[in-house]
């Protein structure tokens, strides 16, 4: 029987070559966790050297294959896998002398049990063999040597290989050739790991494009988006075009909000709102998503829900031959087709004809239904009330208090990063403190008015953020009078309204809206520092 082998960080970091050192025909496994912990290992020098040669090897590996049930098969004929845990079991949580990263491993073993696989927990850790033997999980050590030979360590020096012209000017040129004329144009595993970004990272821009690990979350608002490396934490996206390349790997959930969707690496969860999709990588989890178009070429990992117009499982690509005589060669036309290895639940406009094995599980259909003639008649009146509500909250401040409407416009210019700061407090906050003792059964009169006043500022944020908005517009504009600063007001909503009912991305500009209205009013109603 074959026989899989699970390993942990202190067995892949005992010698050189791990994986390779467990015979043919077995399978090697490394937990996702102890992979990600594999990554931002910083020990001694001596295993922290084997970390970085372990890692490149990983690297060079077509993601899909090491993510696969069959697995990466290596060169001695055993198979290496990355595998993921599923939910911890009662049976695991509730032993003691658990940390989360020996849940992770138990975890996995025992999932790969349940498959009536023959599974072997390596470890150097007496302790850990020893609960492993509780949970019934065959353990054993690892009998390699814990540091390779001097022959065999990492020397500090790696080999690159060069054209032959360019040889010849390493030894005549006194400024030597550049470093992207090697063949392989590859970044060495130093370069690599220096370049990792081992906290969260928040971009803004034009067209961002990232090459490096980032060790944390990503945050990312811009017009294109490229991602060519490993994400450690989740990837939050809003963008008009994001590109997940082959080279890329997020280890945690992907949330996208775009106009144009490509995933061609590996992700572990997508949450995608977008007007077009397309998904040739590998979703290692659950993919979820809301499309006008949607492509599914690439392979889900368990289930999908979907609701999209138009959804299509599969593509004719040009295959053209390799080798000396591929000119002579015809041009081939191959298929391919997506795959869910789990169940697909969607909703379109009419159902669709899914491929045979495409889906391994459950197949559920909901038939959208769209009434134009209803959506004008509802669009039509949500215009109406937006007006007359931004009407109705200009003519109560404007009674009130006049002096607020007259310095909305600082709070959004001057200070617009406190606004935001408070904004997003009072959007998180007020909800939380209020449960929080309706939850807990204090002072429950206090948390209904905090309800209601929470409920009250939800209404005149977007209001607020309107005025202000216009009285930015009208001061640029050298408006003055009444009556033409409310005609600019209405115009104003209006656009602001539209912006609101952009499929996909209306969401999130109401979310904007209603967070920086939040915080000019908060920052308005906090006490002033007196002046002495």
């Amino acid at each position: 029987m074959k026989k899989v082998f699970v390993l942990r960080t202190e067995s892949l970091l005992a010698s050189k070559n791990p994986t390779l050192r467990f015979g043919d025909d077995n399978t090697i496994v490394i937990p996702m966790a102890i992979l990600q912990n594999l990554y931002r290992y910083n020990g001694v020098p001596e295993k922290k050297s084997l970390a970085s040669q372990l890692i490149e090897y990983i690297d060079n590996i077509p993601q899909k294959d090491l993510l696969s049930e069959k697995g990466f098969e290596q060169s001695n004929g055993s198979r290496l896998r990355v595998v993921d845990n599923g939910p911890i079991s009662a049976e695991i949580a509730n032993l003691a002398d658990f940390s989360r990263l020996d849940h992770r491993v138990y975890q996995v073993c025992k999932d790969l049990m349940a498959n009536n696989e023959k599974v072997i927990l390596i470890s150097k850790n007496p302790n850990i063999r020893l609960k492993g033997n509780q949970l019934g999980i065959t353990t054993e050590l690892f009998k390699d040597e814990i540091f390779p030979k001097p022959c065999d360590q990492y020397t500090g020096k790696a080999e690159i290989f060069i054209q032959g012209e360019a040889l010849d000017r390493l030894f005549t040129d006194e400024n030597g050739v550049p470093v992207e004329e090697r063949e392989d144009n590859q970044t060495t595993t130093d370069e690599y790991l220096n370049n990792m970004k081992k906290e969260d990272v928040y971009l803004m821009g034009d067209e961002i494009t990232i090459d490096y690990i980032v060790d944390g979350n990503l945050f990312v608002l811009a017009n294109k988006v490229n991602i060519n490396s490993q994400i450690v934490g989740n990837a939050f996206i809003c963008a008009k075009d994001v590109n997940i390349s082959t080279q890329s790997y997020i280890s945690n959930s992907l949330f996208v909000t775009a106009n144009t969707l490509n995933v061609d690496g590996v992700t572990y969860d997508v949450y995608a709102t977008c007007k077009n999709a397309k998904i040739s990588g590998y979703v290692y989890r659950d993919f979820k998503c809301a499309s006008e178009d949607l492509n599914i070429f690439g392979t889900i990992g368990r289930n999908a829900y979907i609701s999209s117009k138009n959804i299509n499982f599969s593509q004719n690509v040009e295959a053209v031959p390799d080798g000396d005589n591929a000119d002579q060669a015809d041009v081939s036309v191959a298929t391919v087709q997506g795959k869910i290895m789990g169940n697909l639940n969607y909703s379109s406009s009419k159902e669709i004809q899914i491929p045979e094995s495409t889906v391994d599980g459950e197949v559920k259909f909901e038939q959208e239904k769209i009434s134009n003639s209803m959506n004008f008649g509802t669009y039509i009146i949500a215009l109406i009330s937006t007006l007359l509500l931004v009407l109705a909250v200009y003519g109560l401040f404007k009674w009130l208090s006049p002096k607020f409407i007259d310095e909305t416009n600082s709070l959004l210019t001057n200070k617009i990063g406190s606004s935001i700061g408070f904004g997003i407090l009072s959007l998180i906050v007020i909800p939380v403190v209020a449960a929080a003792l309706i939850f807990l059964n204090i002072t429950r009169p206090i948390s209904i008015v905090l309800l209601l006043t929470y409920i009250v500022l939800l209404l005149l944020s977007i209001p607020v953020f309107t005025i202000a908005l216009n009285n930015i517009i009208c001061t640029k504009l050298k408006i003055s009078k009444t009556w033409p600063k409310i005609g600019m007001l209405l115009a104003t909503s209006l656009v602001m309204w539209l912006l609101t009912i952009i499929p996909f991305v209306g969401a999130l500009v109401g979310i904007i809206y209603t967070v920086l209205g939040l915080g000019i009013i908060t920052k308005k109603l906090l006490p002033k520092k007196s002046k002495k």
